[in-house]
């Protein structure tokens, strides 16, 4: 393993393509605002989620005045692998296959970039001053100014993306069926969970984990608690491929089946449900939720759908290219990835207010409190920041 130091501007650098989302923790808070958003990829969640993955931001952007600002032009990461991305505390941290690499956003120049002997499966994420990641074979914890390693935990990570919260940074063992929780400053072992299925995603709340897993027949939304690891409660459902989203006092989860369920935090018990689509289309992609709506974009990509948060009830419906990606919002808009552009619309009544045009595929997109970062061909923008 090798760290190198860098100094010259990442307008400079070899095109990057980043790959499947990007995300920022506040390292200030254990339970971060909604304006900081978290995602990852592969198996995990994959766009637009803080540690609630509400995919939410409050940060309220001028979309009819608003121009694209090339942030990074490239950043000398494997272009074919899946990249993630993090925003926070004005640092962007970025992986390649084997590479992690941190950019400072105040003057886009590369502050450092290190090199592992393993394919890296999750991260990165930002806590704590540290940039949290794993390989196929360990848990590394690096230091956000200098890039130094701070401490490493041997354990296969995959499916679950790395969430510091509470003092804990909750990761997955796969060989073992088990998830781990670490203390986030030292990387010793606190508690150890046995988990039954495949994990879908988490979502992280106050001092409650809730893990979504896969069955072959079925799926369960299972709730932890941080500190210890205790089981609190599981409730069983049709088959789900996403990460829960934590707002207010519930958990949302949508389903293969194409239900949207509204669990009370506490119990696990049905606040609400409502069926958006049919089994054929089924919902795959993360749900977006604000302090007044829910929105869905389903597995088909042909409409946006918006739900009212308290009881479920169905506000709009909006027809929509295919999106692959997901959906997000800010504080008065509805944020839907088309392919190669970006539509905006308004949150209260779904009108088009722009579509930001891109000319290449968008790889990830992610709104944050400095705006909305953007992924695509070999330069990420950033919109309103």
């Amino acid at each position: 393993m090798q760290r190198r130091k860098f100094t010259q501007s990442i307008a400079a650098l070899t095109p990057l393509v980043l790959g499947s989302g990007c995300s920022a923790f506040d390292t200030a808070s254990a339970n971060p605002p909604s304006e900081i958003s978290y995602v990852g990829s592969g198996n995990w969640p994959t766009v637009f989620a803080n540690p609630q993955n509400t995919g939410h931001t409050e940060h309220r952007i001028d979309w009819k005045t608003a121009k694209m600002h090339p942030t990074i032009r490239s950043a000398q990461i494997d272009q074919h692998s899946l990249s993630p991305i993090v925003v926070a505390d004005q640092s962007l941290a970025a992986v390649g296959s084997t590479t992690v690499l941190l950019c400072n956003l105040k003057n886009d120049e590369t502050e450092w970039r290190y090199e592992t002997e393993q394919k890296i499966m999750s991260g990165p994420a930002i806590a704590n001053e540290t940039v949290y990641f794993s390989t196929t074979e360990k848990v590394l914890a690096l230091d956000l100014s200098s890039g130094d390693i701070r401490w490493t935990v041997e354990t296969t990570s995959l499916d679950l993306p790395l969430l510091p919260s509470q003092g804990r940074l909750i990761v997955e063992d796969k060989t073992r069926s088990k998830l781990l929780g670490l203390d986030s400053i030292s990387g010793e072992q606190s508690w150890t969970q046995s988990i039954a299925n495949s994990p879908q995603g988490i979502a992280l709340a106050d001092t409650t984990a809730f893990v979504t897993q896969r069955g072959n027949t079925s799926g369960s939304v299972t709730a932890f608690d941080t500190k210890i690891g205790d089981q609190q409660w599981q409730r069983t459902f049709d088959p789900i491929s996403i990460a829960p989203t934590v707002a207010g006092d519930h958990v949302l989860v949508g389903t293969k089946g194409g239900t949207v369920y509204a669990l009370n935090r506490t119990d696990g018990t049905t606040a609400w449900k409502k069926s958006v689509v049919d089994a054929r289309e089924g919902i795959f992609t993360p749900l977006s939720v604000d302090e007044d709506f829910v929105y869905i974009a389903p597995n088909n990509g042909d409409r946006t759908v918006a739900l009212a948060l308290r009881d479920g009830s169905k506000r709009w419906s909006a027809d929509s290219s295919m999106s692959t990606m997901g959906i997000a919002s800010t504080a008065d808009s509805v944020l839907v990835p088309h392919r190669d552009s970006l539509v905006v619309r308004k949150k209260s009544d779904e009108t088009v207010v722009r579509e930001v045009e891109f000319g290449t595929v968008i790889a990830s997109f992610c709104p944050t409190g400095e705006g909305v970062f953007v992924a695509s061909g070999d330069e990420v923008y950033r919109l309103g920041g």
